[in-house]
């Protein structure tokens, strides 16, 4: 970890030199003490362990855009032909068993699944985009616990970033392209969106919104 960025008195260091073509998506997995990243156009799921700095990486045979930790063990995956649950433990990442859970946009090949996180509820949000970022053509898809699946949100260009407030009533979204942050009261029971307001807006000279969290106190990184 020698090479860094300094910004203001933020400092940045490269925690794994995977040359990923376009690493996304990274999760905490708590029990384990390791990161879950995807790249993924190479279709990769890496988990690394910062205790001994090792990466390991799972081929999944298809692009995946997100990944999310099931209660039970085992991931779920955001991947190009729908969501799909991938089984188990935090030392078997490279057990390869995926069931399908629901395809999303079958009919659609120029399409494939993009960034995506878990609701305070358990729910599993994840986007879609086309292949050559096509304005207008992606969907914001979420996967109920039940395995049900709705489309939320249509006309995206690139669904890039989703996260809660802590107290679980403001929903925040990115689309890259258009350069919003968007806020939506969300209501936790049903997981129903409203009232969408544009939060902060990144001028083109800035660059894209691309990933976002939100910390303890409620603010936007």
């Amino acid at each position: 970890m020698t090479q860094s960025a300094h910004t203001g008195g933020l400092r940045a260091v490269v925690a794994v030199d995977a040359h990923a073509v376009t690493g996304e998506g990274p999760v905490w997995d708590v029990d384990a003490g390791q990161l879950i990243w995807v790249d993924i156009p190479s279709g990769e799921i890496h988990r690394f362990d910062p205790a001994d700095g090792t990466d390991r990486v799972t081929h999944v045979g298809q692009p995946v855009g997100a990944v999310a930790l099931r209660e039970g063990g085992g991931l779920l995956l955001a991947v190009r032909d729908g969501f799909t649950a991938m089984a188990g433990g935090s030392d078997e990442v490279e057990d390869l068993r995926l069931t399908m859970i629901a395809a999303v946009e079958a009919d659609r090949p120029e399409n494939r699944m993009n960034d995506g996180k878990v609701d305070p509820a358990g729910r599993f949000w994840a986007g879609t985009m086309a292949l050559d970022s096509a304005p207008g053509a992606g969907t914001l898809y979420r996967l109920d616990t039940d395995r049900s699946v709705h489309p939320t949100l249509t006309g995206l260009t690139i669904s890039n970033g989703i996260d809660w407030s802590p107290d679980a009533t403001t929903m925040y979204f990115i689309d890259s392209t258009p350069g919003t942050v968007t806020a939506y009261d969300y209501d936790q029971h049903s997981g129903s969106i409203s009232q969408p307001r544009t939060v902060i807006e990144i001028p083109p000279e800035d660059g894209l919104p691309d990933g976002m969290t939100v910390h303890a106190e409620g603010c936007l990184w």
